[in-house]
This record gives structure tokens, C-alpha cells and sequence, in this order.
């Protein structure tokens, strides 16, 4: 019986034996599938730039109206938001002593000019001296001074507007003592606003004074501002490689206020240019790069620069040719040197 069950052990080791040393000597490699894919082409196209920027609105003038001497308000003119013109008095300070100070010199140069046309007569028949007429013109002149002098002291006690504009809040009230640097209210002339954005340092030299750009603000949707550019900057920020520009925009209708922020679009040259699909795009660091089929459906990685990205596209300055082929599905899937599977792709170019 123990004979018969070594029999069949030893059997069934030299059978096992056999037959893995025949599976040995014929296994193939594991099998490697391509990766399915879809693929796009990269075309040229005409590319007109885009600036999209942000800008803050600016006054064209603005102040912050005050008083050169102290005082007490005697009298207000205005209210807040009101519009002015240039020379509007808008408020008063007591200003008694600086009146009868005008009226003092006044006197004393109509008596001083009357004297010296006095002298004038007396001097045709030599009644007085030359001396005498000297001295009475130096009077005239000092009195002369002396009355310009009150009457700028007396201007000052009336608070005028220095421009056109649009005044804000009243901040003093009848009776106020107010001093020099005290706030009366401010003033801005609103009818033109200047428009401060920046731009990468890209569109030096592609943008010129004189250019019209479009800005569109929240509080008014659907509604478009036009503006030009009056001014670029001569300064490119060494941290974030921008430059600062102005342009100037039309606010005849006041719906703006200095200190809202707009969307700016600024429409550049047009140009030739190549774009792929933005998906196809992929990035580590701060390096950009796309996933190239080559020869036999491989794949390689292919480092690009890129330009403006615009409806799902970007613009494509260095790394590829046109009519490139470039995956945009299963990127996730494959590595350089992998083999793909085309499901589907765009007719080449």
C-alpha cells in the first residue's frame, strides 16, 4: 500500500515538473495596452490681444477745501453733492475786523492820493520840492500795498471753489471755530475721471497714447465706458513686471465716482499665431508643457511657452510646430514614452 502511494507521489512531481519547465521556456512578457487617448491639432490662427485688467477710477482734480487762518463760520453756502463753479463761494468766516481794516487803508490811500494831487499842482508852479513829491509817491505806494495786503486777509474769510466740480459731505457747521488743515468738505471734477491699471510688461510697445480701450463696472451691467490711453508709465514694478498706464475716460453723465474699480478690456494688434486646446495644457512648477505623439503613437513631453489665453484656447509662443498632433484626453494616463490608442482627433490640417 506505502509502495503504490510513492508510485503515484513521484509520478505526479515529474509531471508538475515537466510542465513548468515547459511554461518557463515559453512566457512572453507581460502584455503592455496602449493608453486611449484624443488628440487635437495645433493650428495657427489670427490672434487680435487682449488686455483684461482691472483699473481704479481717479478725479481728474480733487482738493480737500480748507482754511489758510482761524475763525468762526458765519455763513454756508452749498450742500453736499452739489455741483460748482469756479469761484462759487461756498463758505464764510467772521470777518468784521478784516473789513474795517480794508475800509482803514482805503481811507488812508484816498486821503494820500489826494495830497499827492495836491503836490502835483503845487509842483507845475515850484511851490514844493522834488524831494516833497518823491516822498508823497512813496506814501501812496506804501498805503497801496497796505490795502492789498487787508484785502488778501479779508479773501481769506470767504471760501471759494477752485474749480468746477462736485462738492462732498459738509463737515463744519454755523458757529465752528475752524483752523488751517481743518476740513470744510472735498471737491472733485468728475466730468472726465482718469482710469490707473496696470499691464504685464508684454504690452510695452504695444500700447500707444492715444488708444481706446472699453471699461464696464458692476454697479451699471450691460453698460460699457469708453476711454483712451493718456499716459504710460516709465517704471515696469521689478516684482510683479508690470507697468502702470492712464487713460482717461468720458463721465459726462457722472455715473461713476472716483475710487470704483472697472474691468478694463484693451484690444491690441492682431497677429499669426498657433493655438492648442487649453486642456491639453499641463503644468508642474512653473513650467508649462503638452504631451506630444510621435512616430508609432508614442508619446514624448514637450516644454512651450505660452501667450494669451482666450475662449478655451491658448496661444502657443515656443515648443510646437502647426499641425503638431498634442493629447488633450488621457493625460492623466500616460507618461513620456508611453504608446497611445487614437480614439478620435481632429481632421490634420
Amino acid at each position: 500500500m506505502n509502495k503504490h502511494i510513492i508510485i503515484i507521489v513521484v509520478v505526479l512531481g515529474i509531471i508538475g515538473f515537466v510542465s513548468w519547465k515547459g511554461g518557463s521556456s515559453d512566457m512572453a512578457p507581460p502584455h503592455t495596452s496602449a493608453v486611449a487617448v484624443r488628440t487635437s491639432f495645433v493650428t495657427p490662427e489670427t490672434i487680435a490681444a487682449q488686455l483684461n485688467t482691472l483699473g481704479t477710477t481717479e478725479a481728474l482734480m480733487d482738493v480737500e477745501l480748507t482754511t489758510k487762518t482761524t475763525g468762526k463760520v458765519s455763513a454756508i453756502h452749498f450742500v453736499a453733492n452739489q455741483s460748482v463753479k469756479t469761484g462759487d463761494l461756498l463758505l464764510e468766516l467772521e470777518s468784521a475786523t478784516e473789513q474795517a481794516a480794508v475800509q482803514e487803508a482805503r481811507v488812508t490811500l484816498a486821503e494820500d492820493q489826494r495830497v499827492l494831487a495836491h503836490y502835483e499842482k503845487l509842483f507845475k508852479t515850484r511851490a514844493v520840492s522834488q524831494t516833497v513829491m518823491d516822498e508823497q509817491k512813496a506814501k501812496v505806494a506804501a498805503s497801496d500795498a497796505r490795502l492789498a495786503a487787508a484785502e488778501a486777509v479779508l479773501s481769506e474769510m470767504f471760501i471759494r471753489a477752485p474749480f468746477d466740480g462736485v462738492l462732498g459731505f459738509r463737515e463744519v457747521s454755523l458757529g465752528t471755530l475752524i483752523e488751517p488743515g481743518d476740513r470744510i468738505t472735498t471737491l472733485d471734477a468728475i466730468d472726465i475721471l482718469k482710469l490707473e491699471f496696470t499691464a504685464p510688461e508684454y504690452w510695452i510697445g504695444k500700447i500707444r497714447i492715444g488708444d481706446s480701450l472699453s471699461a464696464t463696472s458692476i454697479a451699471y451691467p450691460g453698460k460699457v465706458f469708453k476711454a483712451r490711453v493718456e499716459a504710460v508709465g516709465n517704471r515696469v514694478d521689478p516684482v510683479t513686471r508690470a507697468i502702470v498706464m492712464k487713460a482717461r475716460l468720458d463721465n459726462s453723465k457722472r455715473l461713476l465716482r472716483p475710487g470704483m474699480s472697472l474691468d478694463v478690456i484693451l484690444e491690441g494688434p492682431a497677429r499669426e499665431s498657433l493655438v492648442i486646446s487649453e486642456e491639453a495644457l499641463l503644468q508642474q512648477g512653473k513650467k508649462r508643457f503638452v504631451y506630444l505623439v510621435t512616430a508609432g503613437n508614442k508619446v514624448e513631453t514637450r516644454e512651450v511657452e505660452t501667450g494669451v489665453r482666450r475662449n478655451n484656447s491658448v496661444e502657443i509662443l515656443t515648443g510646437l510646430a502647426a499641425g503638431d498632433q498634442i493629447i488633450r484626453e488621457g493625460v492623466q494616463k500616460i507618461r513620456p514614452g508611453s504608446k497611445v490608442n487614437i480614439l478620435a482627433d481632429e481632421a490634420a490640417p
